[in-house]
């Protein structure tokens, strides 16, 4: 009778063969996906382990899969960021392969994050900046309002307590005259006079900013410059460089400036060097329509205000 024992063995040798070839084949695909991740080191034994752009190495007692280009001490998580400072901004967290830190806090400008390991997160970001307090506007920057007790991001605007008659120079003098009335009350900031000649728009003059424009008081007066421009005002303009209120409480601006910030289409008290010529368009510092810049004409022979802007 014919033995038949050796040839079970070899069947059976032939089964545990291609389970085997199954098991490191699963193992090796298994061990490749893993390692296309940044979630967690993985273990290698040759770079054929590892992802495409990853290679083997052995870090300390283990050897794991580590992106191309970064060593094992780059695959923990990265260092966080420096503190921030200024105002209330939010810092945004740092890129790497390891995932990006967080932002700052938004008390202040917020660190960057510090950059991700090759296989570890990345650094938590820097922590805001302290908040900036203030009793009023002088304890602010420029391009700043004293806001609820907090210099906020913002343009400034006030008229100036003064006045001002017709012949006083032009646009130039103007100018000048804002920006020395700021400067001797402590105000930060580069001023400019809401003040327009024929052929000279006071738009073409300031910054359009985007973000918001504020009273002397922290009075908003609009969100930005398309709100400043739109033909009426989140309140009136009528708080001077001393941070006191307009008294009497309506009083006229030389402006000769439409809401848009266009000049009148003729030319005022002689470009303003005259007190006899053609009479200039003001507004009223105690309205917050149409009527703050361009409400009437006036005659050369008046002594007005100036608005002045940041």
């Amino acid at each position: 009778m014919e033995n038949l024992e050796p040839r079970h063995r070899n069947h059976h040798r032939k089964h545990a063969s291609k389970a085997l070839a199954f098991t490191i084949v699963g193992w090796v695909v298994a061990t490749a996906a893993a390692c296309s991740t940044n979630e967690a080191p993985v273990s290698c034994e040759t770079t054929n382990d590892c992802a495409t752009g990853e290679s083997c190495l052995m870090c300390g007692t283990t050897a794991r899969c580590v992106p191309e280009g970064f060593s094992c001490d780059d695959s923990g998580s990265g260092a966080s960021g420096p503190s921030g400072t200024g105002s209330s901004q939010v810092g945004s967290g740092g890129a790497g392969p390891g995932g990006g830190g967080a932002g700052g806090a938004a008390a202040g400008t917020g660190g960057s994050g510090g950059a991700g390991g090759a296989t570890g997160t990345g650094g938590g970001g820097g922590e805001g900046g302290m908040a900036t307090t203030c009793m009023n506007v002088r304890d602010c920057g420029a391009l700043e309002a004293c806001v609820a007790g907090i210099c906020q991001p913002g343009a400034k605007a006030f008229f100036t307590e003064e006045v001002f008659p017709a012949d006083f120079g032009g646009i130039a003098a103007a100018d000048a005259i804002c920006q020395k009335a700021a400067d001797d009350h402590g105000i930060a900031g580069t001023f400019t006079a809401w003040l327009s000649l024929a052929g000279s728009n006071v738009a073409d003059r300031l910054t359009h900013h985007a973000i918001p424009y504020y009273r002397l008081d922290g009075t908003l007066i609009a969100n930005d410059w398309a709100d400043l421009t739109d033909g009426s005002l989140a309140a009136p303009i009528n708080v001077n460089q001393h941070l006191t209120s307009a008294s009497p409480t309506t009083t006229e601006v030389w402006t000769h400036s439409t809401t848009a910030g266009m000049a009148a289409p003729y030319s005022p008290c002689g470009d303003f060097t005259s007190t006899t010529s053609q009479p200039a368009h003001v507004g009223l510092n105690s309205a917050s329509d149409l009527d703050w810049t361009f409400i009437y004409q006036q005659t050369c022979n008046r002594t007005l205000h100036f608005y002045c802007f940041e």
